[in-house]
């Protein structure tokens, strides 16, 4: 079983620094069967893997993650992967637990993670970590090459609707949210790292929440 973790990422404001945290800290710990690709929208003609990057054209604008994360499942079709596990720049990835959660999990018709608690007409597994086998993203990129021109929007939302009724879904894979915890870090696959809280500092908490993750984790 092959893992491809997609983290979506850009250059602006502070996140090269939570990406370099991540590198600092779970992307840290290799293993044989996971590949991780930080992939970036990028307006010039550069495209594809360069590294550890993955560049698949477009704007850095909210408003095209579901066009740049398409584009990225695009690009990774011809590497050799079972499952794509899709994360952000505020996430630490348990990569061990992971694949642990994944070998148990059917290579075909996949699609995982946590459901988002948002009461929306279409319902969507959270765009913080989910995982889709390859069939799965086969079907979202065909589907996307047919869409009309509005395509605009957030990408777990998008998924989320256009795999309504298409697999079952698996809504197993919950997340750990790091600022909410009350007492130890738990084991989890993925740690969510946002701190919502009105007087939070931005990316200093998201860096403070993983490298406390990873310290604990690997002592």
């Amino acid at each position: 079983m092959k893992i491809i973790i997609l983290v979506q990422s850009v250059e602006a404001e502070r996140y090269p620094e939570l990406v370099k945290t991540q590198q600092e800290t779970w992307d840290s710990i290799k293993h044989p069967d996971v590949t991780v690709l930080y992939y970036y929208p990028i307006t010039t003609t550069k495209r594809g893997v360069d590294g550890n990057r993955l560049y698949v054209g477009g704007t850095e604008d909210f408003s095209y993650s579901f066009i740049n994360t398409i584009r990225a499942f695009r690009e990774i079709m011809m590497m050799e992967w079972d499952f794509i596990f899709k994360t952000d720049n505020s996430s630490y990835v348990n990569v061990e637990e992971l694949v642990k959660i994944l070998s148990t999990k059917p290579i075909s018709g996949f699609y995982g993670g946590h459901l988002h608690p948002e009461i929306t007409p279409t319902k969507f597994l959270e765009g913080v970590g989910y995982a889709i086998s390859r069939d799965v993203a086969t079907h979202l990129i065909d589907v996307y090459a047919n869409m009309p021109t509005h395509r605009m929007g957030l990408e777990d939302r998008w998924i989320g609707s256009l795999l309504t009724d298409k697999f079952e879904w698996d809504t197993t894979m919950e997340i750990c949210d790091y600022y909410k915890l009350t007492g130890s870090i738990p084991t989890s696959h993925l740690y969510c790292c946002k701190n919502n809280h009105p007087d939070a500092i931005k990316f200093d908490d998201e860096i403070r929440a993983m490298h406390a993750i990873h310290k604990q984790l690997t002592a």
